[in-house]
């Protein structure tokens, strides 16, 4: 959203952007540019807009990529400034230049979408200070200034962008001995930090950078390659807005990580989770987001949190999820966003979650876009601001998904396609989300009947002289759990006990486990899966319970010793048929057994 304020004093802002899904799997998205009371879009579709930079005449322009894949870029009115016909395209820089790929070849545009250098290389650095590095063949980079002409006659291996001081990155490569070694050169291509450093960081907007001798210890050096810290640390990272450097303590699982200033002291030192993406001057501490720290090192003041996101640098804040209350109290965990100074701004009462994408992790911000989408328990969309506020509204039919602002007002409207509906919840996903070879809970006892019928049916094969086959894995196993020992590992049983256990039907009905990186980032969950699968497993002993009476909980017969758990349950079930040889004389040779567990 643009603002046209007769304060002089008061900059414009770039429009926002809205991205809003078209289906479920959150694959095929809308791209809009939104204004106060009207949201624009070209008639091809975007499906990405980069940042918008005011173009010196009262508009706008980036790049852009439409639906069909090629870039071009666009204005604030959605109209294309350079059609969408080329390969890439990137943003502008502060130079007010921007570098396009077309057919392979790389050049620059100004911001009245002008080519202002003929797309000539096979790649190019962004302009920076009046100067850019652009890749003339393999191994092969020069200088050239706004104009496209080569400053000097130097080839480098390397060359990065131009810093605040002057300086890029070169890369020198000794053929002979296959070495490369970083230094850094000025805009003639004058060596004037020399390149016998083994790493080297880019100064950027900095006075001093990361460098390494040998690759392993990094210290920081300014601009005339004087070590400003000696080298000491395993790794330094470039300098953030904030003048700070991300750094590694030798050791970090141990000793932690922390951020460095210019000057080399240790102005934030954090633990083995520090975040090394700080931003609006707040990084995380922890692996979950549950602690902060700011740029001064002092911990964020913040109420008990189970979940955070890093701060935004398009919003400055943070999704957040509060730890509900324990020692009896009955506060429950509430989502909202995470201020910079530690205040928290709870989402209002009918969100749900935050929307999340296909893989269950939060959805980024579109550029100068201070927007969350969140979730409604209705089942639509809402975007809020900073202070928990719907500005936007997405609503959906199952045909068609309409952007409203928030007083209902249509900004937008979809074409007609089968299955509009916004992605589900992922942190409260429907049971039947997690189940498996069920469509549903009422699915049991009619998946428990057929496993009878199967396992008696190998039962008879088996008395018959016949040789059953392996049964294969659980269906679902994937391997990153203990399930996998029921298979073919046969090797060491004796033949008759392979047959026997062959006998044997089981059928995964139900899985919470999402991945390594999910249950780490979203610990919390961890309890709401357990307490999920609780429930469905109440829901089944009942059902079962029902229909072939009350469970044995300490059965004769249960599950493998490697699956046996606390919430094991057994039916002993009369075989439809006896088994040929059967006297009658024992009750158990008519029986088999059907477990949960």
């Amino acid at each position: 959203m643009t603002s046209d304020s007769n304060n002089n004093d008061t900059e414009p802002t770039p429009p926002w952007l809205a991205s809003i899904p078209l289906e479920p799997s959150h694959q095929t998205l809308a791209v809009l540019i939104v204004h106060p009371g009207r949201a624009v879009v070209p008639p091809e579709g975007l499906a990405e807009v980069l940042r918008f930079w005011a173009d010196g005449r009262g508009g706008w322009i980036g790049a852009a990529r439409a639906a069909h894949g090629l870039w071009g870029y666009i204005d604030g009115e959605g109209r294309w400034r350079v059609p969408p016909t080329l390969h890439n395209a990137r943003s502008f820089s502060e130079d007010g230049l921007a570098r396009f790929c077309d057919g392979g070849r790389w050049g620059f545009i100004d911001l009245t979408g002008a080519v202002v250098i003929p797309p000539a290389f096979d790649h190019a650095q962004p302009f920076r200070h009046g100067l850019s590095a652009v890749q003339v063949g393999q191994d092969a980079w020069r200088i050239i200034n706004r104009t496209g002409r080569t400053t000097c006659d130097e080839v480098f291996h390397e060359l990065g962008a131009f810093g605040a001081n002057g300086l890029a990155r070169a890369t020198l490569w000794k053929k002979s001995r296959n070495e490369r070694t970083h230094g850094f050169v000025d805009g003639t291509g004058r060596w004037v930090i020399e390149p016998h450093f083994r790493d080297a960081r880019p100064f950027g907007e900095s006075a001093t950078t990361a460098a390494s001798l040998d690759g392993d210890l990094y210290g920081l050096i300014d601009a005339k390659g004087h070590w400003v810290l000696q080298p000491r640390y395993p790794r330094i990272d470039a300098f953030n807005a904030e003048g700070l450097a991300f750094f590694d303590e030798p050791n970090a699982w141990d000793n932690g990580h922390g951020y460095l200033n210019e000057r080399g002291k240790v102005v934030v030192k954090g633990g083995r989770h520090l975040s090394p993406r700080m931003a609006c001057g707040v990084a995380a501490n922890s692996y979950d987001g549950t602690s902060f720290l700011m740029a001064d090192g002092t911990p964020l003041p913040t109420p008990p949190l189970s979940y955070g996101t890093d701060f935004s640098t398009e919003s400055c804040y943070a999704v957040a999820r509060t730890a509900a209350a324990r020692s009896g109290a009955t506060a429950p965990a509430h989502w909202g966003l995470l201020h910079p100074e530690g205040r928290f701004v709870p989402a209002p009462e009918h969100l749900l979650e935050p929307l999340t994408d296909g893989d269950g992790w939060m959805v980024a911000h579109p550029p100068d876009t201070p927007l969350v989408p969140f979730l409604t328990r209705d089942g639509q969309l809402a975007f809020i601001d900073g202070e928990g506020a719907i500005t936007w509204r997405a609503h959906y039919d199952g045909q068609q998904v309409a952007l409203l602002d928030a007083a209902g007002t249509p900004l937008w409207r979809s074409g007609v396609r089968e299955n509009c509906w916004p992605p589900g919840p992922f942190f409260n996903a429907p049971l039947t989300d997690h189940l498996e070879n069920l469509e549903t809970l009422d699915g049991i006892v009619p998946l428990a009947l057929d496993l009878l019928a199967d396992a008696e049916a190998r039962l008879h094969r088996l008395a018959a002289g016949d040789e059953l086959a392996p049964d294969g894995p659980v269906d679902g196993e994937d391997g990153d759990g203990d399930d996998g020992d029921d298979g073919d590992s046969d090797e060491d049983q004796e033949p008759g006990q392979v047959q026997a256990d062959r006998t044997v039907v089981v059928r995964r009905v139900m899985r919470a486990y999402l991945s390594e990186s999910h249950n780490g980032s979203y610990e919390f969950l961890c309890t709401d899966l357990n307490r999920a699968v609780d429930e469905a497993r109440m829901a089944m002993v009942q059902q079962l319970t029902e229909r072939l009476g009350a469970a044995d909980p300490n059965p004769e017969h249960t599950a493998p010793w490697h699956r046996r758990g606390e919430y094991t349950q057994a039916w002993p079930v009369a075989l439809a048929k006896p088994l040929p040889g059967d006297s009658g004389a024992l009750h158990e040779a008519r029986e088999q057994w059907l477990t949960l567990y």
